[in-house]
């Protein structure tokens, strides 16, 4: 997994909090593509939504599926013919308000 892509799990996994612009832009820098960002951010939003519900309950976490041959699907970077750019930035606009 790219080295980006790895930090920006890190990040919304421990401290989804400190997300800056300066931040995402330093991602945007080391080569992830905006779309990714969004693609990558928004699942790891779904995980970590899932794993704090089973946690809340005292349910245990689901075991991730194994990895499979091929090439790999996601992210897709399928970008939307209207989607703004700026969407990039959903994450470090809002993380004050969470």
């Amino acid at each position: 997994m790219p080295g980006a892509r790895v930090e920006l799990v890190r990040k919304l996994s421990n401290g989804s909090g400190r997300i800056t612009h300066s931040w995402v832009d330093g991602l945007i820098a080391d080569g992830m593509e905006e779309v990714e960002y969004v693609e990558v951010a928004g699942l790891m939003s779904a995980v970590i939504v899932v794993d704090t519900f089973h946690a809340a309950l005292g349910l245990s976490l689901r075991e991730l599926p194994l990895p499979i041959d091929g090439t790999p699907l996601y992210p897709s970077l399928y970008q939307p013919l209207n989607l703004s750019l700026k969407a990039s930035r959903i994450l470090s606009r809002f993380s004050s308000l969470i």
